[in-house]
């Protein structure tokens, strides 16, 4: 049923303010967005009016303002951004569980074994390849933290050997000094400087004490030996190097005993015999010993 004929000619746009106050004016006529409405309830080709029927319930996008539409808009974008984001963020919770239950029941150790078995297998297998480069690289890394180690362990080690040697060698050598016969018997000189002038002629070599013709150190040493090859003990090996000494004359005690014609004895004054006086001259000894008192 036509209501009313109109003629639309202005406003056409039903966001512009002017066709807002226009469809205020005239609330029983409806009008469409865009060229339909230019059409409709306006003039067809033969110049005829057309009848304007009678709209539903517009919508409240359709009666909201544009500067509103755009807003909901932006507001629906976000909240489909916001809903994917969660969407995301459950799928990664839930992967990442997933992840996490099939390590369930896995022991440390062993998984670390078989990381190592891997990176070996795939250093193996890298080298099978021929990527020499990359392998080198490791290998070298890997000889450097054990060179390392054993540098530290080294270290360590011949700080104990030092101090294990100096006992030792107060054990042989100074106790085979201290407790030498000939050193007490026929030299001038005590255990201590003795070892400090041979001391380094002798080293402990399979448990036993060996003497040098040289000391340590010196170049073309040989052990001191007997006639038969056989390394001569302590006490010989001593009295070698004293014979060999320059300076044997002096390191050595005199043999020659006091006395018995050895000139070393001071020989006592004679007595002196007694002259038996007489008279005056009985007389003039006693003045003159009076005298020298």
């Amino acid at each position: 049923m036509v209501d009313k004929v109109i003629k639309i000619t202005t406003p056409t746009d039903p966001y512009d303010p002017a066709w807002q106050v226009w469809n205020a004016q005239n609330p029983g006529v409806y009008k469409s967005v865009g060229a339909a409405a230019a059409t409709e309830g306006g003039e067809d080709e033969s110049g005829e009016e057309k009848p304007v029927t009678k709209p539903g319930k517009r919508s409240d996008r359709e009666t909201s303002t544009p500067t509103d539409a755009a807003r909901l808009a932006a507001l629906e974008t976000e909240l489909a951004s916001a809903r994917q984001s969660a969407d995301e963020a459950k799928r990664a919770a839930e992967d990442a569980a997933a992840r996490l239950a099939a390590f369930d029941g896995v022991d440390p150790v062993e998984a670390k074994r078989l990381l190592k078995e891997k990176q070996e297998a795939e250093l193996a297998a890298a080298e099978a390849r021929g990527e020499f480069d990359r392998v080198k690289a490791a290998m070298v890394e890997a000889h450097q933290v054990e060179l390392s180690a054993k540098d530290s362990a080294i270290s360590t080690l011949q700080g104990q050997l030092t101090s294990l040697q100096a006992q030792i060698d107060e054990l042989t050598v100074g106790r085979s000094f201290s407790d030498s016969a000939f050193i007490r018997d026929e030299l001038v000189l005590t255990p201590a400087k003795t070892r400090t002038l041979y001391g380094a002629h002798f080293e402990i070599e399979g448990g036993a004490l060996v003497g040098y013709d040289k000391p340590k150190g010196a170049s073309d040493r040989t052990p001191l030996v007997d006639a038969r090859g056989n390394k001569l003990g302590f006490e010989d090996a001593l009295r070698r190097l004293i014979d060999a000494d320059p300076d044997k004359e002096r390191l050595l005690k005199s043999k020659l005993a006091a006395g018995a014609g050895s000139g070393t004895q001071e020989k006592a004054p004679a007595p002196t015999k007694q002259v038996e006086l007489h008279g005056m001259s009985r007389i003039a000894a006693a003045l003159s010993k009076q005298k020298s008192k």
